[in-house]
């Protein structure tokens, strides 16, 4: 990744985990990107496992948008196993339209209640029930 770039946002592209896989992997080196945009792609739950992994190994990625990428319960799991290591520091996540519903809503509580980092985050159009929204409410009590 070249060593100016701050900004690296590939949004409505329809990407497939796989097709993401090479940048993502270049993402996971980088020591000068902070934002990634992904949104509106078909990353699915292997592109969160992709991203999630990557991040683990990148200590620079601040901002990450990962907007209607059909993530669902399974590839958010991974995001939320992120969000619990203290080494995380992601301050801007945004998963609206990710079908999250109230199991991934519920991993996404467990990540949230232990991360110190993050600042923003967007949940709209996931589908979560007030089971999940309780979850939510108990981890940001905690956070």
């Amino acid at each position: 990744v070249q060593a100016n770039l701050r900004l690296v946002d590939v949004r409505g592209n329809r990407l497939k985990a796989d097709d993401a896989r090479k940048l993502i992997k270049a993402i996971a080196i980088s020591t000068t990107v902070s934002q990634l945009g992904l949104a509106a792609n078909d990353l699915g739950a292997a592109g969160g496992a992709l991203i999630a992994s990557a991040l683990e190994k990148n200590n620079f990625v601040t901002y990450l948008d990962l907007r209607q990428n059909d993530l669902a319960a399974d590839g958010v799991q991974r995001i939320a196993t992120l969000l619990e290591r203290p080494t995380c520091v992601l301050a801007n996540l945004s998963l609206y339209g990710n079908r999250l519903g109230v199991e991934g809503s519920i991993a996404l509580a467990k990540g949230l209640s232990k991360n110190r980092s993050l600042e923003v985050l967007t949940l709209g159009s996931n589908r979560c029930t007030d089971v999940a929204c309780s979850a939510l409410a108990a981890a940001f009590a905690r956070s």
